[in-house]
């Protein structure tokens, strides 16, 4: 009777701590996909490069610029770390941003209407 907490405890604390570890990566690298996709965005509109956003246990950032005639590309990755060393999730965003023509937009509303 007595040895049955301690099987209990031994088949459930395994579930218990990998949960928590892993609610603690999720986090994180939710928490990364967010700081990318928020810089990526600002970066697409103003146009300005900017410094990295702080990431937790991230790897290095890559940020790759396409500027065209009607838009702005800005393509950011990177990834979240395993306590081992390795990458154990990649993160990749990418942000457009149509640019827009005042002129051209008012006349072809000013066109519409007629």
């Amino acid at each position: 009777m007595n040895a049955s907490f301690t099987t209990e405890a031994a088949l459930l604390m395994p579930a218990v701590i990998f949960t928590i570890i892993m609610s603690v990566y999720l986090t994180a690298h939710v928490y990364n996909t967010a700081c990318l996709s928020a810089s990526a965005g600002e970066q697409a509109v103003s146009g300005h490069e900017q410094a990295d956003p702080p990431l937790f246990a991230s790897g290095e950032i890559a940020t790759e610029r396409t500027d065209t005639a009607s838009g702005r590309t800005v393509k950011s990755t990177s990834g979240t770390f395993h306590f081992d060393g390795n990458l154990l999730w990649d993160i990749q965003v990418k942000q457009y941003f149509r640019k827009c023509h005042p002129v051209k937009l008012i006349r072809n509303r000013r066109h519409l209407k007629n």
